[in-house]
């Protein structure tokens, strides 16, 4: 007899995770284009002198659409992250590059199998948030 895994729906992995990077005090957008490019989730977080920039995306089961979406990802954020099923931690630790972390999503649970590296390049989504706003005020 074949088991299937059971995957939950990508939009309830999003509000889950999104849910525990705002008990964490991020502030938190979900499906938010910035400069011609979707986020499933960006935080981001408040320090001291200025501002570091969470992004994660988040996939229902493993694809070759992840790999180019991270690499890009990579050139603008601080911090990256794949939020997954908990399934898919064996394929994720072999093939998501070790500066991206790892969360897995396990029922109600977002765990950090991985934690990411500081990138450093979030100054980019930052500044464009920055004029986003500055240009809707002006209206």
């Amino acid at each position: 007899m074949e088991s299937k895994i059971y995957v939950a729906n990508e939009n309830w992995l999003i509000e889950l995770v999104a849910s525990r990077f705002r008990e964490a005090g991020f502030s938190v957008y979900k499906n938010i284009v910035v400069c011609d490019v979707e986020f499933d989730i960006l935080a981001f977080e408040y320090i001291q002198n200025g501002i570091y920039v969470h992004i994660v995306e988040v996939k229902r089961r493993p694809s070759d659409k992840i790999y180019r979406q991270l690499s890009k990802r990579l050139k603008i954020a601080d911090y990256l992250y794949v939020a997954i099923p908990y399934e898919f931690y064996s394929w994720a630790l072999k093939r998501i590059d070790p500066r991206i972390g790892i969360l897995l999503v396990a029922g109600d649970d977002v765990v950090v199998f991985r934690k990411p590296r500081y990138l450093g390049n979030g100054f980019l989504i930052a500044n464009n948030m920055c004029n986003m706003v500055l240009r809707s005020d002006s209206r």
